[in-house]
């Protein structure tokens, strides 16, 4: 880890009124605290973890339907393929977070 990055991580529990908190970066206890369902585009906070919908596979990237309300994008920089094709990776109608 380097200083500044953005560390994935899940509040596990608050000591002290609420003061101190302790974290946990269990990747599995991550992916758990996903939004399934939100009111309004307020209740989603910068940097969490959202359920998506792939609605289409496009040559710059991908096209989603996020928590079933709001239409995003992933651009192709940011899909992280490796080399793989993105048609055999990424279906229309699969679920991601």
């Amino acid at each position: 880890m380097i200083t500044g990055q953005l560390v994935p991580a899940t509040i596990t529990g608050s000591t002290a009124g609420g003061r101190i908190i302790q974290l946990s970066l269990d990747h599995s206890l991550y992916t758990k605290t996903s939004l399934s369902e939100v009111s309004n585009i307020a209740s989603i906070l910068p940097g969490q973890l959202v359920a998506a919908l792939i609605t289409a596979v496009v040559p710059s990237g991908l096209n989603l339907k996020i928590c079933g309300f709001f239409d995003g994008t992933i651009d192709l920089a940011h899909l992280n393929l490796k080399g793989e094709d993105i048609d055999e990776k990424y279906k229309i109608g699969k679920k991601v977070s």
